[in-house]
């Protein structure tokens, strides 16, 4: 399939010659990020290009109720509108809730401007290959305990941390064991980022610590523990951070670990994401005094500088206004040709009542916010079944008996040993043979042997799943590994 990408790491000169390309319909997929949307030569380029259609990545991030709104994202929504109602449009994403739901497809305008009403897939929110469990901690020595005990009984894992300072905190101290982690955060740069997920996916490395920046691309089919350091921020992006493990079919060990100091951690990002009125007027008024003081109305800063030009404590609080105040029209932004920041104009009259109708946009975005975190508390709480919490959050009927997949239901049940044990076995089979160790035990495989246990050839023989000839090469070994492990 004729595809590419388009994004800031290419040359000026490949990125035109993608352009043309693009024009000329040579690419049956082109994937780009949101933010490309705001690049005047892109937008040309799309509006000569034969399009079939816009697919969505991520869709919940368009709605302002979704757990990780990115205005950038709000641009889609001019996109949409724009194209003739022959283009089809796909919004795709794993958590989303009814009202979620309803306002993804508000803000692409379907249903309306000459389009149908949306057809909507629920395809399943269940994991019951998860085992989901929370863990009241009081200081960072029990948190780090459980760390311990989770990294070395299931080898392969993502570790979320709330903080950059948290990743680096947890990496340090894995290493103090003797535990090599790969780290990831926001802050690193594109190629770090891109390096570190990299090594991931590509098996080099077993552990990564990071913030919830790591997750988009990463789809790696044995990962076997997902460990929250901290709270997140809300039932989805827990669930999607959970929902990363075990995607190969097998068990995996997905465990919170509470404590209740943590939450003015998320808090202070609803802060964040949602500065009061004050903060808002006195960030634009700065931007205007600096266009009206610029040469031919305009201005150009850092992020950083308009921060300090406005007395705000926080790049990230400009950055998100920048683009609430860009939808609605309060200033452009135009990134030209060998300038490191864009450039800034605003119009002529101050429109008042389009920044009171953002003032109070973002309040009540702050009280949504503020309600999802009360959910996940409700979530950690909770006193039945887990994954039937989980499943009426997002509009699914629950089941009725106990999952044996939480805390809950099966309060104590520890990992499944002799899967873990059989996993090594056959990583060191594998070495051996000069073998990857899934051509050993394939994941499904281990999971029937971890649930059958078989200790003879003829029980053996009777496991769905065998690859050819895996009796004659392996059985033996297998059958007196299962055995001695059971003798233990």
């Amino acid at each position: 399939i004729p595809a590419t990408f388009l994004n800031s790491t290419l040359p000026r000169d490949e990125a035109a010659f993608r352009l043309a390309q693009m024009r000329q319909g040579r690419y049956k997929l082109v994937y780009v990020a949101p933010e490309r949307f705001r690049n005047p030569r892109f937008l040309e380029a799309l509006r000569a290009t034969p399009l079939a259609m816009l697919a969505i990545d991520e869709a919940h991030c368009i709605s302002t109720w979704g757990h990780d709104f990115r205005p950038d994202y709000l641009h889609l929504r001019d996109i949409a509108c724009a194209l003739p109602a022959s283009v089809r449009l796909l919004a795709v994403t794993a958590t989303a809730t009814e009202t979620v739901r309803q306002d993804i497809a508000q803000h692409l305008t379907l249903g309306s401007g000459g389009r149908r009403a949306p057809e909507v897939f629920i395809t399943g929110f269940a994991r019951p290959n998860l085992y989901l469990r929370v863990t009241q901690t009081r200081s960072y020595a029990e948190k780090f305990e459980r760390v311990l005990r989770i990294v070395e009984r299931y080898k392969t894992g993502i570790i979320y941390c709330a903080t950059r300072k948290s990743v680096e905190v947890v990496a340090l101290k894995l290493a103090q064991h003797n535990i090599r982690a790969l780290t990831y955060s926001g802050a690193m740069d594109e190629a770090e980022r891109t390096c570190t997920q990299d090594a991931f996916m590509q098996m080099e490395h077993p552990v990564v610590v990071a913030t919830n920046a790591f997750g988009m691309g990463v789809d790696r089919p044995d990962i076997r523990f997902v460990i929250h350091w901290e709270v997140p921020g809300s039932i989805e992006a827990y669930y999607q951070e959970v929902g990363r493990a075990g995607r190969d079919g097998a068990f995996a060990w997905c465990e919170l670990l509470f404590s209740a100091a943590d939450l003015h951690i998320q808090r202070f990002f609803i802060n964040e994401a949602n500065p009061p009125e004050e903060v808002v007027y006195e960030l634009y008024s700065a931007i205007r005094n600096a266009c009206a003081q610029g040469d031919k109305g305009e201005a150009s800063l850092s992020p950083q500088g308009w921060a300090e030009l406005a007395g705000i404590k926080s790049t990230t609080i400009v950055r998100n206004l920048f683009s609430r105040f860009e939808k609605r029209g309060l200033l452009s932004r135009e990134r030209r040709f060998g300038q490191p920041y864009s450039t800034i104009t605003v119009p002529e009259h101050f429109d008042r009542a389009g920044l009171n109708a953002l003032c109070a946009e973002l309040q009540r975005k702050a009280e949504g916010d503020g309600e999802r975190l009360e959910r996940l508390l409700d979530y950690i709480r909770h006193k039945r079944c887990r994954h039937a919490f989980l499943l009426r959050y997002f509009g699914e009927v629950a089941q009725q008996t106990p999952c044996q997949q939480c805390d809950i239901c099966a309060p104590h049940r520890e990992a499944n040993g002799l899967a873990t044990a059989l996993r090594d076995w056959a990583r060191a089979e594998g070495q051996r043979l000069l073998l990857p160790a899934n051509a050993i035990l394939p994941a499904r495989l281990i999971t029937d042997l971890a649930h059958k246990r078989p200790t003879t050839l003829e029980e053996l023989a009777l496991i769905p799943h065998l690859p050819p000839h895996f009796l004659e090469k392996h059985g033996e070994a297998l059958i007196a590994f299962i055995r001695a492990y059971a003798e233990r």
